[in-house]
């Protein structure tokens, strides 16, 4: 999936989280995701870290 856009930031990535936290995601599972402008690793975890606090407070 599309990992740095709108839809992965507002939907995705905190549904994913959720999915986590609720035990029906193994800790072991690879997600890839993909991205159109050049993005490493530590990147993409801050904007997922964001994207799951932003939805957390709401």
């Amino acid at each position: 999936f599309g990992g740095t856009g709108d839809l992965a930031r507002r939907k995705i990535l905190p549904a994913l989280y959720r999915r986590f936290r609720a035990g029906q995601i193994e800790a072991d599972v690879r997600i890839t995701a993909a991205a159109r402008r050049e993005v490493d690793t530590e990147g993409f975890r801050a904007f997922a870290a964001e994207a799951i606090a932003a939805a957390e407070r709401q």
